[in-house]
């Protein structure tokens, strides 16, 4: 699976349920792995040597962790507490003591610290006569069918893990006695908490909400109190204190104990961090292994931080993962949580009702409103407790049970609208129909089902608004991966095959035949669009078929195929903010409008290294929040290093800037300079800014809102671009080959620089923010920026980057004292080249050979080192206006010797216009020079004026345009003057003949009067 490939460990630095965005953003770290030569060290481990700390040790077997444990206690580490369902020690010592002892044990999977766990945020109000109540849902979900059936949850037991269980509700209680069957506080201070509460009472009253919900048995309140599986029995455990939350400690050894005790489902209505495999992750998939389901509320971040804003552990695939509805299952909570996971897997699995009036504790009159995913997970445990009642009954146990469950309530639920998998998972939960699909395959002796998720591609919220792995297009050459769930009853033997259509479009590098066991298995979707990959629409299945030749599931794809204008990569191996920073996270909406633009997108993982070979396969590196910080330890002796997040190598600053220089754009940003959790690491990010010319700096703007600055009018990347949204730093310009795009007050905050190569032009942009290309401005929510300025902002980029390779200067590796013709290619129009050396700026005169294909002739007058430049400009019609936007391009290049040059132009008139002009006529010339070197500059001087030639780089003349002669001209003479490149001049008089009619009329009138004078006077003789 994708696991294996990225090879990353990645943290959430706030818990979903309790994000607060400074402004909108979610903060995420990650750490890279060496090939699991090393365990993770968890980033979030207090650098504090002078007090133990809590922290989770977890071990890739239970071997390794015996082993270790004589070591540690020999070397003063106090053994908190030894984990049996996986093998995980919770450990009090100093991070030093503890990593330098691990760095000697090769059986060590990570070190983690113990975070700190929420519960989703959720909305309780006291109206009694709130509607419509948990019975209400319970029947809308079909419970009422299978209680009609003799099965209401009594072979069952559901484990709470919550805030605890007032056991003492009359709705949960059954002929009087209370449900609650075991029940323990984890609420201790040997698992992280501040004060021992032994108590597993609830006080706050969420569990007991919750447990309601799930197996209210309606003896108090038959509308209200009546829960999804009223006869299921209930274990209480509590991991929440009075106020704040819970640990990551606390919680595993919950999960540990509600196993011991028999649970049949687990349900957590709770929400942390998102990472790819921690203690969580193994402990629910051990869980479902021990035939336990397990059942978790997806979160209430939808309506905020949007998509990949499940967090864990609703995003471990081994759970069920329940999105928030309203009761029917006709519309889709705002505000619950959607994927995709960090780990490419689509979640939520399945919807379940929300918004219902629920129990509560005293002294609320027992009872209340509630809004949130927390009350929609019940429904989706009570039914699981419903059906593993059944299969109970049947002798159906263990992982089979849970793979049966879970693909039942899949693949039975109903569809919600146009709503995509992303957001509701496979439907509104039917237990009913969920029950009789099980009786059928039980009653026909033979309980085979399975299903896969993802059912379709791409998927997203609605049919309308998918986005996942792609919206809508993909593109010949792109690589493309995600993971797919397969859900199981049994174990087998898998075979993928992809059908004829599919088969013209992909080249596959994933597992064709592979095994799984019952429950859920991750399997990973890898392939490449195969550059000859027929054009247009298509719409092809994969199907799995188990040993037996059964289909177990089948994913459609529907997508259409188009060439790239464009490779680009996101930099996921330098940032910190995982997953916020994919393509899928802050970046959703900038990655629709790439693709919409022709842009392939890729990411960078931090297993890969950014090397000349990798970076020839993109045209543009994304760096989104560059090398934001976590903490790095020596792994060696224990200490800690210092701020990092995989900084970039010298080789990859190195590697970087030679592609820029010869083509490659690279965006990158820093938004706070700091040695703190998710701020940029100030030493690393400028030693790549410096490479290119800048250095980030302190921070100017930090207001809850970002501020609309300006941008500076007339350049190619603000074509249509009024403002832009900015909260960050400044950025100190070191080079004047550096441009500033847009300041705050006086600050550059975006710069940009060009570097004219060999094979394109590159760019290097440079902004102090990160809030340009995020999904609030690319959808106008940030005050006073249209979504349509960062658009073209991003339009204006992509533009450039696809037209940067027909943009380039061909030079020789040496330059040296004689004329060279070199090839400049531009797909703008030139207004001016020159060269700038030594003794000033030289004009040089490119001549156009074909499209954008220009000769420029150039000879070196001075050693040392010189600057071509080309300043070009492009005509666009923006608001109904014709307005023109400007680059300019350079190139440094050293010469070792000059040209001499004593040779003078030699000057041709090659036309005159019009042909045989009169003296009223104005006279165009069209002048040919030719020179060894270049000529700079052509004066025509007529009657004591001076013209100056325009140079027509088309055809390589000169044109002049003198005025007419006049009345009495015969003739015009012109004096032509021209320059060379090193200040040689020829010279050419020049004659052009008239035939002036009204001249010669006159003379004519004037003859003829006086022959008839002459006549005249002869006559009176």
């Amino acid at each position: 699976m994708l696991l294996s490939l990225l090879l990353i460990t990645m943290f959430l630095s706030t818990p979903l349920a309790a994000t607060t965005r400074v402004p909108m953003r979610t903060k995420v770290k990650i750490n890279s792995l060496s090939e699991h030569t090393e365990p993770v060290i968890d980033p979030l481990i207090s650098i504090d040597d002078n007090n133990p700390q809590l922290l989770l040790v977890m071990f890739k077997d239970f071997k390794s962790m015996k082993q270790f444990e004589k070591t540690a206690r020999a070397n003063g580490i106090d053994i908190v507490e030894e984990y049996w369902l996986i093998p995980l020690l919770l450990v009090k010592t100093k991070p030093r003591n503890l990593i330098h002892i691990a760095a000697s044990f090769t059986g060590i999977h990570g070190i983690y610290a113990n975070r700190e766990f929420f519960l989703p945020k959720y909305v309780i109000g006291n109206n009694k006569e709130f509607k419509p109540t948990t019975k209400e849902s319970a029947q809308s979900i079909g419970a009422d069918y299978v209680w009609d059936q003799g099965y209401d949850g009594s072979g069952a037991k559901i484990a709470i893990i919550d805030t605890g269980i007032y056991k003492d509700h009359p709705d949960l209680k059954k002929n009087g006695a209370t449900k609650v069957i075991a029940e323990k506080s984890f609420v201790l201070q040997k698992y992280g908490y501040d004060q021992n509460d032994p108590d597993p009472t609830d006080k706050v009253g969420h569990g007991t909400g919750v447990a309601g919900v799930a197996a209210g048995t309606g003896e108090g309140d038959p509308d209200v109190g009546l829960g999804v599986a009223p006869g299921a029995l209930l274990i209480n455990a509590r991991v929440f204190p009075a106020t704040g939350g819970a640990t990551l400690a606390a919680i595993t050894a919950a999960i540990q104990w509600s196993v011991s005790q028999g649970a049949d489902v687990i349900n957590m209505s709770l929400g942390g961090g998102t990472w790819y495999v921690d203690p969580l992750y193994y402990a629910i998939k051990a869980a479902a292994e021990h035939g336990v389901v397990v059942v978790v509320a997806a979160g209430n971040e939808g309506d905020t931080i949007g998509s990949m804003s499940v967090g864990s552990p609703g995003d471990v695939e081994f759970a069920i993962t329940v999105a928030a509805t309203n009761v029917g299952g006709t519309a889709v909570k705002s505000y619950s949580s959607y994927g995709p996971t960090v780990r490419f897997s689509v979640k939520p699995d399945i919807s379940a009702p929300s918004g219902t009036a629920i129990i509560w504790i005293p002294p609320a009159n027992y009872q209340a409103s509630a809004e949130g995913t927390s009350f929609s997970s019940p429904h989706v445990a009570g039914a699981a407790a419903l059906l593993a009642d059944y299969l109970g009954s049947q002798g159906i146990s263990g992982a089979a049970r849970v793979g049966a469950i879970k693909a039942a309530l899949m693949k039975t639920a109903k569809h919600i609208g146009s709503y995509g998998e992303l957001k509701v998972g496979a439907g509104y939960v039917q237990v009913n129909d969920a029950f009789d699909l099980l009786k059928s395959l039980v009653d026909s002796g033979s309980l085979k089902l399975s299903t896969v998720s993802p059912s379709s591609i791409p998927t997203g919220i609605s049919s309308s608004k998918t986005y996942f792995p792609f919206k809508e297009k993909i593109f010949r050459g792109m690589k493309l991966e995600f993971n797919v769930s397969i859900i199981t009853s049994y174990s087998t033997q898998v075979t993928v095959s992809l059908d004829s259509e599919l088969s013209q479009v992909f080249e596959p590098h994933y597992e064709e035949i592979f095994n799984v066991t019952a429950g859920t298995t991750i399997w990973e979707f890898n392939a490449t669009v195969k550059s000859d990959a027929p054009l247009g629409s298509h719409e092809g299945v994969l199907t799995f078929r188990d040993a037996d030749n059964n289909v177990i599931g089948t994913i459609r794809f529907k997508f259409v195929v188009e060439k790239p204008i464009l490779f680009w990569a996101f930099d996921i191996k330098h940032t910190g903010w995982v997953p916020t920073d994919f393509r899928w996270g802050q970046f959703n909406e900038f990655s629709i409008l790439l693709e919409s633009l022709g842009v392939a997108i890729e990411h960078i993982y931090p297993s890969q290294v950014i090397n000349e070979n990798l970076l020839s396969r993109y045209d543009v590196l994304f760096a989104p929040d560059t090398a934001s910080y976590y903490a790095k330890y020596d792994m060696s002796t224990g200490n800690y290093i210092g701020p990092a997040l995989t900084p970039f190598s010298d080789s990859e600053i190195s590697n970087i800037t030679a592609w820029v220089e010869n083509g490659g754009v690279f965006i990158f940003n820093a938004m706070n300079l700091s040695t703190v959790e998710a701020t940029n690491d100030p030493t690393n990010v400028n030693k790549l800014a410096q490479a290119f010319g800048f250095k980030f700096g302190e921070v100017v703007y930090s207001e809850s809102q970002p501020a609309a600055i300006d941008v500076i009018p007339n350049h190619i990347l603000t074509k249509g671009v009024d403002v832009i949204p900015f909260y960050g730093v400044e950025i100190n310009v070191l080079s004047d080959a550096v441009i500033t795009i847009a300041k705050y007050e006086n600050y550059p905050v975006v710069v940009a620089r060009f570097y004219l190569g060999n094979s394109g032009t590159g760019m290097v942009l440079g902004l102090g923010t990160n809030f340009v290309f995020d999904n609030w401005a690319m959808t106008g929510g940030y005050s006073g920026v249209p979504y349509v300025s960062v658009q073209n902002f991003t339009r204006n980029i992509v533009e450039f980057a696809n037209k940067s390779k027909e943009l380039k200067l061909v030079l020789p590796d040496k330059i040296s004292g004689q004329v060279y013709s070199l090839d400049f290619y531009s797909p703008y129009t030139i207004n001016r080249t020159v060269v700038e050396d030594s003794e000033g700026e030289l004009r040089l005169i490119p001549r156009k050979i074909n499209d954008d294909h220009y000769l420029v002739r150039y000879a070196p007058r001075v050693t040392g080192t010189q600057v071509f430049k080309a300043q070009l400009f492009e005509e666009a019609i923006v608001k109904g206006e014709t307005k023109y936007y400007s680059l300019t391009v350079t190139r440094t290049f050293k010469v070792d010797s000059a040209y001499s040059d004593t040779t003078k132009p030699e000057i041709t008139v090659v036309s005159v216009t019009p042909s045989s002009p009169n003296e009223f006529d104005s006279i165009k010339l069209a002048i040919n020079v030719t020179d060894d070197t270049w000529v700079i500059d052509v004066k025509v001087n007529y009657k004591g004026n001076n013209y100056t030639a325009e140079y027509n780089m088309n055809d390589g003349l000169w044109y002049v345009e003198i005025p007419a002669a006049g009345i009495g001209s015969f003739s015009v003479s012109v004096n032509i003057v021209a320059k060379d490149a090193f200040g040689n001049t020829g010279k050419l008089n020049y004659s052009v003949g008239l035939t002036p009619i009204y001249t010669i009329s006159i003379v004519g009138i004037i003859a003829i009067i006086a022959i008839i004078g002459v006549i005249i006077k002869i006559k009176r003789k």
